[in-house]
């Protein structure tokens, strides 16, 4: 294939099966790794323009209360950035597991992943995965595979099945939806 998309339908793959919705409408390859690579570039962006307010949240607060020069002080004795940090970094948590899961539940992909004709299923069932598996793939798993300078991610380039270690934390696998001819 030109696009370099492993066939998966003549793999015996027991873990996997189609769902019965899917059967016969979309037929599925294992994706070439600049796939994946491109929809989560164009995915952090989307999301990237999402969380900025939120991630930015302490440095608006800093700049309100105390003008410019609250950049440039030490101010890690006010009590009331340290929870704006922490509200933070929990909402930018919550914001990315409502929009990754959003989409994952409801389209299978998120926007970019739609526009590299990718989609998220759950490694057994082959259907959409949930809010859930959303929070172990998009949150522990990836942090984990980014730990250790990246190996999580660059794992999936060395894998018959392009399966990254978020991938496994998850039970979830990406596929690549071939286009019927």
């Amino acid at each position: 294939m030109g696009n370099n998309a492993e066939d998966l339908s003549g793999q015996e793959d027991k873990q996997f099966k189609i769902s019965q919705k899917n059967e016969g409408q979309e037929e599925y390859a294992v994706p070439p790794f600049w796939r994946r690579f491109c929809a989560a570039t164009l995915d952090g962006m989307i999301f990237g323009i999402i969380n900025a307010p939120i991630a930015y949240a302490p440095i608006i607060y800093l700049v309100v209360t105390q003008g410019q020069s609250g950049l440039t002080q030490q101010n890690s004795g006010d009590p009331n950035l340290l929870f704006i940090q922490l509200g933070s970094q929990v909402l930018s948590v919550v914001t990315a597991v409502m929009f990754y899961g959003w989409f994952y539940k409801k389209k299978g992909a998120t926007p970019g992943k739609a526009l590299m004709g990718l989609k998220v299923l759950h490694m057994e069932t082959g259907i959409h995965i949930g809010f859930g598996r959303t929070f172990v793939r998009e949150v522990f798993g990836k942090i984990f595979g980014a730990i250790f300078l990246g190996l999580g991610f660059i794992w999936g380039l060395f894998q018959k099945e392009k399966r990254c270690w978020h991938d496994y934390f998850a039970s979830t696998r990406v596929v690549y939806i071939k286009k019927k001819k």
